[in-house]
């Protein structure tokens, strides 16, 4: 049986990406270190910057939470560079707190998020993202606040009204 063939709706690598890539790799003090980090060697790490390999997700997520970098920002180039963790970078050897370390993974869910509708060319991407984030806490302090789960769908419900309803609020807004 024939495979179907592949469509590629990933945008390709740009040079862009690989300075955002390059802005992180320099704020460590030696390249060596950010390719350990990263879990390549210096010479992968290099192709990265340039642009000339695609870079591992797995790579690209240590170096960013090692340095406080947003994932959405070198993922995008959009949104600010630093990721806030209670108005705070987190510096490159702290051990950070359990809100902190909440806050980066939030940071890595929703430019995951983002980075699967913008492949779709979804517009507000980032947004919605963070919007999936929110309801998910939503319903997480739901769940918690009333252990019957045979309300899951109801809440799941509210959840999907409440997304769509933001969207129709941005729609209506830009008109």
């Amino acid at each position: 049986m024939a495979r179907p063939p592949i469509v590629n709706s990933l945008p390709a690598l740009d040079s862009a990406l690989g300075d955002r890539i390059r802005y992180v790799v320099e704020l460590f003090d030696r390249k060596k270190d950010a390719a350990q980090i990263a879990g390549v060697i210096p010479e992968q790490l290099n192709r990265w910057c340039q642009a000339q390999s695609e870079p591992r997700f797995v790579g690209i997520t240590r170096l960013a939470l090692s340095q406080g970098v947003s994932l959405e920002w070198i993922a995008t180039g959009n949104g600010e560079i630093q990721s806030h963790a209670n108005g705070k970078t987190t510096p490159q050897h702290a051990t950070p707190s359990p809100n902190d370390t909440q806050l980066k993974k939030r940071d890595i869910l929703i430019a995951i998020i983002s980075g699967f509708l913008t492949a779709e060319d979804v517009e507000n991407g980032p947004q919605i993202a963070q919007d999936i984030i929110a309801s998910y806490d939503e319903i997480v302090e739901n769940i918690e606040n009333n252990r019957d789960h045979s309300e899951m769908a109801i809440i799941l419900s509210q959840v999907i009204t409440a997304i769509l309803a933001r969207q129709q609020q941005r729609s209506f807004r830009k008109e």
